[in-house]
């Protein structure tokens, strides 16, 4: 069947040149990734313009799932745009989302508000383990 995830987060990584953050889907969840949106959540710029999606099963291993330059998609303020994703991916508990190129400001800022991934389950599901409380956040200044 069909999965939304949603991660309703405020983020805003530190300037750094390749930003991220990252989510992680609980130990036996796995979904096939077919579209996913980002919500920029500031009034100001810094809006995302280079970056790429990873996926990954083990976090040692990563896809590029989907790469944006110069994306102008995320316009205005609280923008908010989805896309399909075009590599075919048949199982992820991981998703990274690292800036490649500046921001609509030309600054390096990671400035995010929210981030959404759709897709088909992969896997068994315990009930209540789709809850957001299970999922794990991480952003580049948050390292293991």
């Amino acid at each position: 069947g069909l999965l939304l995830l949603i991660s309703a987060c405020n983020l805003a990584v530190r300037c750094c040149a390749e930003a991220w953050f990252q989510v992680e889907l609980p130990e036996g969840i796995q979904i096939s990734p077919r579209h996913y949106t980002l919500r920029h959540g500031h009034m100001s710029g810094a809006r995302l313009r280079n970056w790429v999606l990873l996926t990954s099963m083990d976090g040692d291993h990563w896809v590029v799932a989907s790469h944006h330059k110069n994306d102008d998609s995320l316009k205005g303020p609280y923008a908010v745009h989805t896309w399909e994703i075009p590599t075919h991916i048949e199982g992820a508990r991981m998703f990274r989302v690292v800036m490649t190129g500046a921001n609509e400001i030309g600054g390096k800022q990671l400035v995010c508000s929210g981030f959404d991934v759709y897709g088909i389950i992969g896997s068994e599901l315990n009930e209540g383990i789709l809850s957001p409380s299970h999922w794990l956040f991480k952003r580049d200044d948050q390292r293991d």
